[in-house]
């Protein structure tokens, strides 16, 4: 137990010392790696020298849980902003079980966060944002890490992600049928065509976006 506590006390000031060093902490795309990368050296360490006891294992979560409770709001939103980074970016042209690999090392960030609800909010927001501007990577990759939510924190704290996933298969799938049964394949008077429907209350949608928008007169006929 004496070597338990020292252990947590360790991890308590190595993670202290990560928020601290502001060149790592004030960038998403370093911070929450090299938080990562934390999390797989003390587990190794758990696995290798204390040969995967229990005991230490519970101390490592203790302690993570700890340091990162101090600025609670601060690890939510970083944490949520790294998804969309990889969402976006980081996954691109990687590995399949590289992808699988990241998003289990993020959902264990996720099991010590004390203020899991901002995260999703935040997550929410910013998965609406892609999609809506299709940005992400792959909509199966987007699913897997809902999925990973789903089993940690239950289907009602990823209802609005599924729906909106749903909506953007939805979407494909009726544009396909439109632009197979229309003469113009989609493509009307000569111009792109494209719809998402999306479902009410479950979009983050910025409503300024859309209070000067304005229809050509070619389309405003139709209103």
């Amino acid at each position: 137990d004496e070597i338990c506590e020292v252990f947590k006390v360790y991890i308590i000031k190595r993670g202290n010392n990560l928020l601290e060093n502001k060149e790592i902490s004030m960038k998403t795309q370093t911070f929450v790696p090299e938080l990562i990368n934390l999390q797989k050296e003390i587990k190794d360490l758990v696995s290798n020298c204390f040969e995967g006891d229990q005991k230490f294992h519970k101390a490592k979560n203790d302690a993570f849980a700890e340091f990162m409770k101090i600025k609670s709001k601060f690890y939510s939103r970083q944490i949520a902003y790294y998804v969309d980074f990889c969402m976006r970016n980081e996954f691109k042209g990687k590995e399949e079980e590289v992808v699988e690999a990241t998003l289990e090392e993020i959902i264990q960030l996720f099991k010590n966060l004390s203020e899991k609800y901002l995260f999703q909010s935040e997550a929410q927001k910013k998965m609406s944002d892609r999609l809506l501007k299709n940005k992400y990577l792959s909509i199966e990759i987007e699913k897997q890490f809902v999925q990973k939510l789903k089993q940690e924190n239950g289907s009602d704290f990823v209802q609005k992600m599924v729906t909106m996933l749903e909506d953007v298969e939805t979407s494909k799938k009726e544009m396909e049928k439109y632009k197979e049964s229309s003469s113009s394949r989609g493509y009307p008077s000569g111009i792109k065509f494209d719809v998402l429907v999306i479902s009410n209350n479950s979009w983050e949608v910025d409503m300024k976006r859309l209070t000067n928008f304005k229809l050509p007169k070619i389309l405003a006929i139709f209103t």
